[in-house]
């Protein structure tokens, strides 16, 4: 909360060490992971965000960040709080953390996310709101009117695109054959609900490419991955879904 809330560089610090072991171990685990989320252009020296010349990222690369980020529901949970009260033995004062996000008080329907400042990035925000089953998030970036366009950013989206379901939570939506088990089919869906935002007033041109091998061999377990669903308006790749077996098969 001390980090998400209250921006505090020594909370960054600290959470790197536990998990990490020490800053270094933890850097290079933030690269690792931003690298498997094909953020190309984002590189971290430091997990507090202190300027450095090769310390990066971009708008896009902070919103698909921020976008698998909100997946977590405890990073989600720090993410929307609007205030904390921390007990700490011995300080009676300072417990009292109110989110610097101004989002989360001003904007209908917002879950988050985080601002941050230093003198050579100037004010960045990541922002996002749900409304109607839509969640979006706005990105800016060495911005004097952050907040104001953030939201603006908003209010575009939520005005000019609805969702169009492809597929609920757990929905049977292909089989694959299974080699040597107790079922010749496995059921195979996604864990949350699939959809695809489309402009208002627009026909919905949507196609899906999957992407999962014909055959797999037993045992199969329920949530193991077996691929992943490309979605496509028109000729443009929207995002991709990974899918799940639905079931578990035994060997025969």
């Amino acid at each position: 909360y001390g980090m998400m809330l209250r921006s505090g560089n020594d909370a960054a610090v600290a959470v790197a060490e536990y998990v990490g072991g020490n800053l270094t171990n933890f850097v290079e685990m933030m690269n690792e992971r931003a690298e498997a989320l094909g953020l190309s252009a984002t590189h971290f020296d430091n997990p507090s965000g202190l300027h450095t010349e090769t310390h990066m990222s971009s708008a896009y690369d902070l919103a698909m960040l921020a976008r698998e980020a909100m997946t977590h529901e405890t990073f989600r949970q720090l993410a929307g709080a609007k205030v904390y009260t921390a007990s700490r033995q011995g300080v009676d004062n300072y417990n009292y953390f109110y989110n610097k996000n101004k989002t989360l008080f001003q904007y209908e329907g917002a879950t988050g996310i985080k601002i941050g400042y230093t003198e050579d990035a100037g004010r960045c925000l990541v922002a996002s709101a749900r409304k109607n089953g839509m969640e979006l998030i706005a990105v800016v970036l060495n911005d004097y009117n952050w907040f104001d366009d953030a939201h603006a950013l908003l209010d575009y989206g939520f005005a000019s695109y609805d969702n169009v379901k492809i597929a609920d939570a757990e929905e049977i939506m292909i089989r694959v054959d299974v080699a040597s088990g107790e079922k010749d089919k496995v059921t195979v869906g996604a864990k949350l609900p699939i959809i695809c935002p489309s402009l208002k007033g627009q026909k919905t041109d949507i196609s899906l490419m999957y992407d999962i091998e014909d055959t797999v061999s037993a045992p199969v377990s329920r949530w193991q991955k077996a691929g992943k669903l490309d979605v496509y308006s028109g000729e443009n790749f929207v995002y991709s879904e990974p899918l799940y077996y639905l079931e578990d098969v035994q060997r025969k």
